[in-house]
């Protein structure tokens, strides 16, 4: 994911409403686009997360194993839209 695209999506999904009220898809996507900033920062002064980042990807399969069973899955951090 591009740097750009991912502090566009903070903004967005910050601006809907705050922390508290979002529903827990918005909550899951917030968070991972902020893991996702912050791996992009350490990388950019060559460092990493190490383990801190294999607990993230097991936490991003799960939210997306448990999107994809009740249909909600979100592609690039993209709210859901119903086609008609």
């Amino acid at each position: 994911m591009k740097k750009k695209t991912t502090q566009k999506t903070i903004k967005k999904i910050a601006k809907k409403a705050p922390l508290e009220n979002m529903s827990l898809e918005n909550k899951a996507d917030y968070t991972l686009a902020i893991v996702e900033e912050l791996r992009e920062n350490f990388q950019a002064f060559g460092e990493n997360l190490g383990g801190l980042w294999k607990e993230v990807i097991a936490l991003r399969t799960r939210a997306e194993s448990i999107f994809n069973e009740t249909g909600r899955i979100h592609i690039e951090y993209e709210p859901y839209k119903v086609s008609a």
